[in-house]
């Protein structure tokens, strides 16, 4: 009964590291993509404000 249980207890281990590795990647490709979006839209805002604001003063 040990052997058997201990595979089962090893595969188990092993599968809860891929697990954790596997929402550690996603969570940093999130954070990244979210990160660069909210750079672009940044970005994007400023630009339309600053023509907005150069059209106004013409």
């Amino acid at each position: 009964m040990g052997p058997p249980r201990a595979s089962w207890l090893q595969q188990s281990a092993e599968t809860l590291e891929f697990i954790k590795r596997d929402l550690s990647e996603f969570t940093e490709v999130v954070q990244h993509d979210t990160t660069s979006t909210i750079a672009a839209t940044a970005t994007a805002v400023r630009e339309k404000l600053s023509v907005s604001v150069s059209f106004d003063f013409d």
